[in-house]
């Protein structure tokens, strides 16, 4: 799983046409599952099988660049829930209506 800096976003949109995108208009909602059920980064890491930087990012940034199918699935399977219980989507940030 990869995460990409601002930077590499700003140096990634230099070269395309129109406007870069502001924000993200998806979210990861697994902050707020383990909170609920009282999870730590490190439970999150061995019980998904993620590697324990992966889990910390995923599990303290709503924000993500990539995420894998394979590791969407494996916190499906941990959390026990439907990828749509973990994606948020935040409508009007990022595009502009044509």
């Amino acid at each position: 799983m990869l995460y990409f800096s601002d930077t590499y976003r700003k140096a990634a949109y230099r070269g395309r046409r129109g406007p870069r995108p502001k924000g993200l208009m998806v979210r990861l909602t697994v902050h707020d599952l383990m909170t609920r059920r009282g999870i730590t980064a490190y439970a999150l890491s061995r019980g998904a099988g993620l590697s324990y930087p992966s889990a910390y990012r995923i599990s303290r940034r709503g924000s993500f660049g990539r995420l894998h199918a394979d590791t969407l699935d494996r916190l499906c399977a941990f959390f026990d829930v439907q990828p749509g219980d973990l994606l948020e989507w935040i409508p009007g940030r990022g595009r502009r209506p044509r």
